[in-house]
């Protein structure tokens, strides 16, 4: 721990430091890193403590052969050097995937956060999201792509994901052992933060505008050493992301699977025969977007050398088409039912051989599609 007296911009560290010193005993770890502090309501009143007088710290890791978890303490709001152990947050074995649409998450966990997010149409509907870097990945799992070009990952990139989910709180009782605790989260739903080189994703409740702010760690060990050592860095922050609890009403349909198979997603049905949809929504915080893009020249180019839609669904284009270091790419895809992959390969420089640092997007977006019924519904894929 570190203070600041100076509203800081100067930092002074805590003599009493570590105030953890190690883990849980009777626990054998494959991790315990990466701590995060925050208030949490929903688990408070779980616990049959007061809100407003308790702080939350989980500190991200797993128990070996067990579960992948992050370790939970109350944090005393006014001494923040006493932490009280709880016990592991989850416990549903090692490599969980509910379907394809979640991930895989793995054996260990790193920089996990937990927030509350509120319905947009409606603030008495909430749900509990945990933020997850998931390490252990089986390779098949980590995206669809991966089960056919195992090259997706690229070279020397690690099997691992960046995801969330959404659960309960449910009570188990009084603990017996560190393995177990009083409240524990129940898997809901969840999906992938981040399809890409983004990971160990940290967030915010920023107060100025209300909003849950993510950042992430671009990530750049595919990149051979040589290439590395000539920029003189490795990896930087992403832009900054709002994200929120997206709600979809009147959906129909699915255009091609059943909604209840889709685990990203949570779907209830309506007195209309239709569902609502909920869902972790990303996308960059606009105020940001709009700054970089006061200065920016907009064109339009054409890919090169695009192939025909009968041999491949491959089109290319490189810096010639560019013709900037600084740029921003807007793509629009159509996809027949057949069509079983999407994805963007960034290839980092020209030379003799590619550094592949390929990158894949699964475009499990909505698209609404009108009807001619006066009340408006939606079909989702």
């Amino acid at each position: 721990m570190a203070k600041s007296f100076d509203n800081g911009k100067t930092w002074q560290k805590f003599s009493g430091n570590p105030i953890l010193p190690t883990e849980p005993e009777d626990l054998d770890v494959t991790g315990w890193r990466d701590p995060f502090v925050s208030s949490w309501p929903s688990m408070a009143t779980a616990l049959g403590l007061n809100p407003e007088e308790t702080l939350f710290g989980i500190i991200s890791g797993g128990i070996r052969d067990v579960t992948p978890t992050t370790f939970l303490y109350t944090i005393d709001i006014n001494d923040l050097t006493k932490w009280t152990y709880v016990g592991p947050l989850v416990n549903f074995g090692l490599n969980m995937r509910p379907s394809k649409w979640s991930g895989d998450l793995g054996r260990n966990w790193e920089v996990t956060n937990f927030l509350t997010l509120k319905d947009e149409a409606n603030s008495l509907i909430s749900r509990d999201i945990l933020v997850m870097g998931t390490e252990g990945c089986l390779p098949s799992a980590i995206s669809p792509a991966s089960t056919e070009n195992e090259e997706s990952l690229g070279p020397s990139r690690p099997i691992r994901g960046q995801l969330w989910m959404s659960g309960s709180l449910k009570s188990n009782g009084s603990p017996s052992s560190p393995a177990c605790s009083p409240v524990q989260m129940q898997y809901g739903f969840g999906g992938h933060l981040d399809h890409g080189c983004l990971y160990a994703a940290n967030s915010f409740f920023d107060p100025k505008t209300s909003k849950h702010i993510v950042w992430g760690w671009i990530t750049e060990e595919d990149l051979c050493d040589d290439l590395r050592h000539k920029q003189g860095w490795s990896g930087l922050l992403s832009l900054p992301r709002e994200i929120r609890l997206q709600t979809i009403n009147n959906v129909v349909r699915a255009c091609v699977s059943d909604l209840k198979d889709i685990t990203s997603i949570e779907c209830e049905a309506d007195s209309r025969c239709t569902y609502t949809v909920r869902t972790l929504a990303s996308e960059p915080v606009q105020s940001v977007i709009e700054k970089l893009r006061q200065k920016a020249r907009f064109h339009q180019t054409k890919v090169s050398s695009p192939l025909s839609r009968e041999d491949s669904c491959d089109l290319a284009f490189t810096a010639d088409d560019v013709q900037t270091t600084a740029w921003e790419l807007d793509c629009s895809f159509r996809m027949s039912k057949r069509c079983r992959n999407i994805g963007i390969q960034l290839i980092h420089s020209k030379g003799k051989s590619y550094s592949k640092a390929i990158t894949w997007f699964q475009f499990y977006y909505f698209f609404y599609k009108g009807t001619t019924r006066k009340e408006r519904h939606t079909d989702l894929d």
